[in-house]
């Protein structure tokens, strides 16, 4: 019920029904769905189809290394979840944030 109440209101409350598709589209871009945000992240990582993360292939870590816009960027903090997953994210991490998560000191 919790994350019900905090993501219902990041839903975009403009009814698209009587738009045009070219901006019924213009408006899924700039306002993506939340589930669709968390969806899009991983798949930025397959899509790279091996590049830098795969160690096969680490002539060329470019397309990586610019995916990599958050990991150990000033300002940026983390957390960990229950699971052991690293969460990177800017400001106050909010109500959602892992209870009793520590910040893990770097290698």
């Amino acid at each position: 019920e919790k994350a019900r109440t905090v993501l219902e209101p990041l839903l975009h409350k403009e009814t698209t029904a009587d738009l045009p598709l070219s901006k019924k589209i213009k408006l899924k871009l700039e306002n993506p769905d939340l589930l669709e945000l968390c969806h899009m992240l991983p798949m930025e990582v397959i899509n790279l189809g091996g590049k830098g993360y795969d160690p096969e292939h680490s002539d060329d870590s470019s397309a990586f290394e610019a995916w990599l816009r958050c990991y150990y960027v000033a300002g940026m903090q983390l957390l960990r979840d229950g699971n052991g997953r690293t969460i990177w994210f800017q400001g106050n991490p909010g109500p959602m944030a892992p209870k009793g998560s520590k910040t893990p000191k770097p290698k």
